[in-house]
């Protein structure tokens, strides 16, 4: 009998293909203010990335988003666009510590028949991204769990 553990192994080194895979490559864009966002600019930063048309998107309080598009070029490109637009609001503001960065990659995620994810996508993308955005900010997070 094998164990949960190797079985997980072996689950994730072989990421099955095809119609019903739980692999789905997609490029993230993470965003993050270290010391928060007043809530008129997080609306405002909220409308750009709905306008943007990713596949979903989360906010955490005081100030992080991450989006996920598509790996396709419609996909790159509108994360790219929101990723400028992001960087030049940020600037507009004098937002203190504010860093954003684009990652495409492997992310385990299974999509709703009605679109958006049924639960976050997890993958090493998405952890590539985050850092990077910290790291542009400074690497200065509050305490808050971000």
């Amino acid at each position: 009998m094998r164990s949960l553990f190797a079985e997980l192994v072996r689950f994730m080194l072989k990421r099955p293909t095809g119609f019903a895979s739980p692999w789905l490559t997609l490029t993230v864009v993470c965003a993050t203010a270290a010391e928060g966002l007043e809530p008129d600019q997080a609306f405002a930063m909220r409308g750009m990335v709905i306008k943007s048309r990713p596949i979903e998107f989360n906010y955490t309080p005081p100030g992080s988003f991450v989006a996920y598009f598509g790996a396709n070029d419609a996909g790159r490109q509108a994360a790219e666009a929101l990723l400028a637009l992001l960087k030049e609001f940020a600037a507009e503001q004098a937002i203190p510590h504010f860093g954003a960065c684009a990652e495409t990659g492997d992310c385990l995620a299974t999509l709703r028949a009605g679109g958006g994810f049924s639960a976050p996508p997890a993958g090493e993308a998405i952890t590539r991204a985050r850092s990077a955005a910290i790291a542009e900010a400074g690497g200065k997070m509050e305490a808050t769990g971000q």
